[in-house]
């Protein structure tokens, strides 16, 4: 498939993937006990109090369960109306993926890239439930590809659409503070989009482009903060002890059954991402 015909059909054939592996037998099964049920208690409280809060939801930025309580007010308390948000949030972070990687590693990389997204287990399941990172990973995608595309724009780029990807990118870092805090929702993109910049265009360009993002961070910092009693809003979420045993075992074996099969991909993707290129935007890609 050649690169116009990929500009042409490559976002309705992800939207078709993710409306096939997401949609069906969404209310077929009921809400898991106790997951999804404490997520859903928390949306249905939003729902009968008649207006949504910006405080912390069961310790937790509040996106994730804002999108279930649209979904309830809408559709009805119940497995659907708590599910078809996320799994259309799920379609729709299918696209995102597809329009951060297209001027970075190529349409047909993008199209593949997501495509294994879709396909990962960790994100197909959590596409079809209420305890999901699906607004986390949509944050990071508008965050990344929009902030990337206005930082380092494709040629005969007109400067009305450098400016639509640098606020695409500003709601994917608001959506992103939204969904898991600042630390990760809109530090971790900011350090993503400078180390391009900086394999991109050396330390030359490095300065101007830390100090504007710098700039982003704090104002997103100032702008997400409230007072909420032991909350915080940099780790977005309540820090506390460590309650059981956790090993660097524990969070590889979550990466491999979450990302199978494409974790077998890992080792040639980061020998990928060390090569030598003389071409500057595969480099920033």
């Amino acid at each position: 498939m050649n690169d116009s015909n990929l500009r042409r059909y490559a976002p309705a054939l992800l939207a078709l993937v993710g409306i096939v592996l997401f949609l069906p037998g969404l209310h077929a099964f009921g809400l898991w006990d106790p997951y999804e049920i404490h997520v859903a208690d928390a949306a249905r409280a939003l729902v009968t109090g008649g207006h949504f809060t910006w405080a912390p939801q069961l310790g937790r930025p509040p996106a994730l369960v804002w999108l279930i309580a649209v979904g309830f007010k809408t559709l009805g308390v119940g497995e659907l109306g708590g599910r078809l948000p996320i799994a259309i949030l799920g379609v729709v972070t299918l696209l995102a993926v597809y329009y951060a990687g297209a001027p970075l590693i190529g349409r047909r990389g993008a199209l593949l890239g997501a495509f294994a997204l879709a396909t990962c287990p960790g994100f197909f399941l959590g596409a079809r439930q209420l305890t999901s990172n699906v607004p986390l990973l949509l944050a990071t995608s508008l965050a990344v590809g929009g902030l990337c595309r206005a930082a380092w724009p494709p040629e005969h780029t007109a400067p009305g659409r450098r400016a639509l990807d640098l606020l695409i990118g500003l709601f994917g870092l608001a959506l992103g503070q939204l969904s898991v805090g600042i630390l990760v929702g809109v530090v971790a993109p900011l350090v993503a989009v400078t180390v391009g910049l900086w394999a991109a265009v050396g330390f030359e360009g490095l300065p101007a482009a830390g100090a504007v993002l710098s700039l982003l961070a704090l104002t997103e910092a100032l702008w997400a903060f409230r007072h909420v009693t032991g909350y915080s809003a940099v780790l977005g979420g309540i820090p506390h002890a460590v309650q059981h045993t956790v090993t660097i075992s524990t969070h590889l074996t979550k990466i491999g059954f979450s990302l199978f099969p494409w974790v077998a991909l890992a080792p040639v993707a980061t020998i990928r991402a060390f090569r030598e290129s003389d071409d500057a935007r595969e480099r920033f890609g």
